[in-house]
């Protein structure tokens, strides 16, 4: 991954990623903003997930842990 990929950097996981698209009703209204919005989303949709790290087993200290 690339340093642009700001959500990655922050420990999220993207779990799903929707693009709407326009309803059909739009194209009767205004043709133009409908062909507009097929083509360039307004909006984009992540469900995000925060990565735990992992656990570390049990009885196991990390080094240079206090006992």
């Amino acid at each position: 991954m690339t340093e642009e990929w700001s959500i990655a950097r922050a420990g999220f996981v993207i779990e799903q990623l929707d693009e709407p698209e326009p309803l059909a009703e739009l194209q009767e209204v205004d043709a133009a903003s409908y062909e507009e919005l097929c083509r360039f989303p307004f909006f984009l949709l992540f469900r995000l997930r925060k990565q735990v790290p992992p656990a570390e087993p049990r009885g196991q200290l990390r080094p240079g842990a206090a006992r």
